[in-house]
């Protein structure tokens, strides 16, 4: 629990020295391997946190939280094809788990595979249907697959939804001025970002 307090407060140094000691004392604790991963991904240390969630799942492999966790480390290393294997097992484990759809659609936008990042923001909207970074994902994955009209959508229903969400102003805005054309309600989107 005091490693746990530790992360809270961003004592990343704090909590990494007390779950060795933790670790010490019960060497198949999978929480604090879990934890330890956590603390290695804020210290930047990707390659130690994906060790970490590995011994982890080895103790308890049906932990749908540490595979997300584990593939948010290999996203960051940009191991984008080994972050969606990661991501796709945690939905097999628990398939309402919508962050795992949404991180594993953003692996799959920094691939170039906007058909596919579409699909998982659709699986987000499923259970979450006013999730509005999903929205503004989707509308990214849209523009790049040249549907301007539904990415406009998409952005409009993100700020329906969080109406200070600047990006999705400002990208609707580059959308209705680079795209449509439309200058005069570009102009309205960029004053409102």
């Amino acid at each position: 629990q005091r490693a746990q307090a530790k992360i809270q407060e961003r004592d990343y140094n704090g909590a990494k020295a007390d779950l060795k000691i933790a670790l010490e004392i019960d060497p198949q604790s999978y929480i604090s391997y879990t934890l330890l991963g956590v603390v290695k991904k804020e210290l930047g240390d990707y390659q130690g946190a994906i060790d970490d969630y590995t011994t982890a799942l080895e103790i308890n492999p049906q932990d749908a939280i540490v595979y997300a966790n584990r593939a948010n480390a290999k996203r960051e290393r940009g191991d984008y094809k080994e972050a969606i294997r990661d991501y796709t097992l945690a939905i097999g484990i628990n398939p309402k788990l919508s962050l795992a759809y949404y991180q594993r659609g953003t692996a799959k936008f920094d691939l170039k595979d906007y058909t596919g990042a579409i699909s998982d923001y659709n699986k987000v909207l499923e259970v979450d249907p006013q999730d509005a970074l999903a929205y503004y994902e989707r509308g990214n994955s849209r523009r790049e697959l040249d549907h301007y009209q539904d990415s406009i959508d998409d952005y409009t229903r993100a700020i329906q939804i969080f109406p200070r969400f600047v990006d999705a102003y400002y990208n609707r805005g580059l959308v209705k001025s680079r795209f449509l054309r439309d200058h005069e309600a570009a102009i309205s989107d960029y004053t409102r970002a």
